[in-house]
């Protein structure tokens, strides 16, 4: 016998940022309120690390990048029905801007 529960079906949440017509914090407070023991990943295209920690700190369990969903999803999942709190790894690694010009 299997000693965690099985998840129901919304017991997980996923939901993009942008559906929310700019109001994506607010939409993560609520599904917080209304689902408070569900798993609440949310997907986003924006990368910056501060989107990342107000998201979670609005009460999502995740955090994942839309262009990493083909390798991340299943990562996040796992996490979150693990009780962990997932983020891409991919979140604030961007190419480091050059620190001269090359004709300087």
């Amino acid at each position: 016998m299997e000693s965690q529960r099985a998840m129901k079906v919304d017991d997980l949440i996923v939901v993009d940022l942008s559906l929310s017509r700019g109001r994506g914090i607010e939409m993560v407070r609520r599904l917080r309120a209304r689902c408070p023991d569900a798993g609440l990943i949310v997907v986003s295209v924006l990368d910056e690390p501060n989107v990342c920690r107000t998201v979670i700190d609005a009460g999502a369990n995740g955090f994942m990048l839309k262009r990493m969903i083909a390798t991340d999803l299943l990562a996040a999942v796992d996490a979150v029905r693990a009780g962990n709190v997932y983020v891409s790894p991919a979140i604030g690694k961007k190419p480091a801007e050059p620190t001269q010009r090359r004709d300087e």
